[in-house]
C-alpha cells in the first residue's frame, strides 16, 4: 500500500515535498491500523478503472485489496466497466455512520487540497442512493471480483454481470 499511497500523492501534489509525501504515507498507514485494531462494518465499491490503472506497485495494492476483502467486516466490490456510466464517476465519496445510528450521519468528500463533510438531509439522502444503486445492481462481489482483476482486462461479459446479480436475489 505505500507504493500505491507514494504513487498517488505524488500525482495530485506534484509539487509536494519528500517529507510531505512520507507524512500523507504515514498518515494513511496509521489510519488502516486503527481500522483493523477496531474494526468498522465497512461497505466498499470501487470503480474498475481504480484497480486496472497501474499507480505504484499494483501488484502489492492488489494482493493487499484481495487480503482485506476476506475480512468478515469489510464487503468489498468492484463495479464493472459493464455497468457503463454512473452517478458515482464524478467524484469518490464515503458515507459515515456513528455507531448507534441506522443512517448514514456524514458524506466525505476527499480533494487534492482536503476534504469536505456534506450533512445536509438531501445530500445524505442522493449519496446514499447512489451507493446503494452501485453497491445492489453490477458491482461485482467475492470471488467474481477479483477473479476479473486476475483475467484479461479487455472488458467484461455482461453474462458475467447478470449471473452475480441473479445470485444475490
Amino acid at each position: 500500500m505505500p507504493g500505491y499511497v507514494r504513487g498517488m500523492r505524488t500525482t495530485y501534489g506534484a509539487d509536494a515535498s519528500e517529507l510531505e509525501i512520507a507524512k500523507h504515507v504515514a498518515f494513511r498507514l496509521g489510519r488502516q491500523k486503527r481500522l483493523t485494531a477496531k474494526p468498522p462494518v465497512l461497505r466498499v465499491v470501487l470503480n474498475e478503472a481504480v484497480v486496472c490503472r497501474p499507480v505504484g506497485d499494483m501488484a502489492k495494492q492488489l494482493r493487499h485489496l484481495v487480503d482485506m476483502s476476506r475480512r468478515t467486516y469489510l464487503d468489498l466490490r468492484v463495479l464493472p466497466f459493464a455497468v457503463g456510466p454512473h452517478r458515482g464517476m464524478t467524484s469518490p465519496f464515503s458515507l459515515l455512520t456513528l455507531p448507534d445510528e441506522l443512517t448514514p450521519n456524514f458524506v466525505y468528500l476527499e480533494h487534492e487540497d482536503g476534504a469536505l463533510y456534506l450533512e445536509r438531509p438531501v445530500d445524505l439522502v442522493r449519496y446514499a442512493g447512489t451507493f446503494e444503486t452501485h453497491h445492489g445492481c453490477g458491482a461485482l462481489a467475492g470471488r467474481k471480483t477479483w477473479a476479473k482483476q486476475e483475467g484479461p482486462r479487455d472488458g467484461h461479459n455482461s453474462d458475467d454481470v447478470a449471473q452475480e446479480q441473479a445470485e444475490r436475489r
